[in-house]
């Protein structure tokens, strides 16, 4: 059976290539698997600052912010690092710690978005009425 020694060669070279990556039992092959899934393969020149935001967070976060990059449209490795880089000075260091900042931060920019755009309204709601008197 041709078919299943192929088979077996594959997995034996995927178990290699992962415990060359550093992966083998540990949580970076995680983050790694889950960065080329949506963001494609890993150029060299990213991949030691990769691992490095890996030992420094720990893989729950790089995946989260990963997760948080690919729902915002951003599918670059400087879009991940640029959310990495902002929890970094947010003082972020748990998955817990992540999703109460960014639900803050949420609400924060809708309460500016509310205020301004009531702001606006006012605004040309007066023109409108100043018109009308007029």
């Amino acid at each position: 059976m041709p078919f299943g020694n192929e088979t077996r060669d594959i997995h034996k070279e995927k178990e290699i290539e992962k415990q060359n990556r550093g992966g083998g039992r540990g949580k970076a092959q995680n983050a790694y698997t889950v960065y080329e899934q949506n963001f494609g393969i890993i150029k060299p020149i990213v991949r030691e600052s990769f691992l490095a935001w890996c030992h420094d967070l720990g893989d729950e976060l790089v995946i989260e912010g990963i997760q948080l990059a690919v729902q915002k449209g951003g599918r670059t490795y400087s879009y991940l690092e640029a959310i990495l880089k902002e929890w970094v000075q947010a003082g972020v260091t748990t998955l817990e710690q992540v999703t109460n900042y960014e639900k803050q931060k949420k609400r924060s920019q809708s309460t500016r978005f509310f205020v301004k755009n009531k702001s606006k309204n006012r605004a040309m709601l007066d023109e409108i009425r100043r018109e009308m008197q007029s």
